[in-house]
């Protein structure tokens, strides 16, 4: 299923004027995540030999996970407006979860360091950690129930 998102600027400054530099898409998720997760979010754009465009955006205040070639992250709730410079050729795929539907994934605040991007890397680490406690609480369990 690939239900494609309604087109509101959620953000974007000048959406219509951007739209002439960048390709933006965005996909309504499977009913199964659709409880966490507003939409997918793709960017594409092909500015090969043109002046690169500055792009503003205002954040609005859930969590993204961006991916990116050479600079993925996930980006909390921002309290500012950001510039991203589209150019050259590239592509950007993104989640964006609805408030708080981030939490099962990472409950520590975002409060003080909103503005600081988490590395996808880092990401996987905090997860692999919890699948590791997981399965060391689980063998503890059967362990004590022999």
């Amino acid at each position: 299923m690939n239900l494609e998102a309604p087109m509101p600027s959620m953000g974007i400054l000048h959406l219509q004027e951007g739209s002439k530099k960048f390709q933006l898409t965005r996909h309504l998720p499977l009913e199964d995540l659709a409880f966490f997760i507003k939409h997918f979010w793709i960017v594409s754009w092909d500015l090969t030999g043109q002046p690169p465009h500055p792009q503003h955006v205002v954040p609005n205040p859930c969590v993204n996970l961006v991916i990116e070639n050479n600079r993925s992250a996930c980006f909390g709730p921002s309290t500012s407006k950001f510039t991203y410079l589209v150019e050259g050729a590239g592509c950007v795929f993104g989640v964006k979860f609805k408030p708080g539907g981030f939490i099962p994934l990472y409950s520590a605040p975002f409060r003080s360091s909103s503005a600081i991007p988490w590395t996808l890397l880092r990401f996987l680490e905090l997860e692999q950690l919890k699948s590791n406690a997981r399965s060391s609480h689980e063998a503890m369990h059967q362990t004590w129930s022999l």
